[in-house]
Formats: structure tokens, C-alpha cells, sequence
């Protein structure tokens, strides 16, 4: 069994508009505790981060990885 730590942190768009480096589409929905300990169920999960690309081969690697293995 795995267990997934997850950090949801929320940022405030200003006048332009946000873009993710990486949209995650998951099988099931996740149930994540915001703000003031409102709960709501998350199905993707959008990413942005400081080297895209690196990021995605790593992502890649490991789901690659997880299906040899068959944890997924």
C-alpha cells in the first residue's frame, strides 16, 4: 500500500491569466481539505513548476516504472 502525501496550495491570479506546466487526470477523485477546513473532491490536478520539462521526463519515468511493476 502507498500512501500519498499531497500540498495544495492555491495562488491568487493577478491580471494575467495561469497556465499549468502539467494537468494530472486522476482515476479516482480525491478528496482534499481546504481553507477553513472546507472539503471538496478533486478529479485532475493542475501542476506549475520551475522546469517543466524535467518535471514531465521524471513523471514519465516513474509511471513507466509503476506499470512494469504493476502498481498501477
Amino acid at each position: 500500500m502507498r500512501i500519498w502525501l499531497l500540498e495544495i496550495e492555491f495562488i491568487a491570479r493577478d491580471f494575467e491569466k495561469v497556465y499549468p506546466d502539467l494537468l494530472l487526470i486522476l482515476k479516482s477523485p480525491i478528496e482534499a481539505t481546504l481553507f477553513m477546513g472546507i472539503k471538496k473532491k478533486y478529479q485532475q490536478v493542475a501542476i506549475r513548476v520551475d522546469d517543466p520539462h524535467v518535471f514531465k521526463k521524471i513523471v514519465k519515468e516513474r509511471l513507466e516504472k509503476a506499470q512494469r511493476d504493476e502498481l498501477i
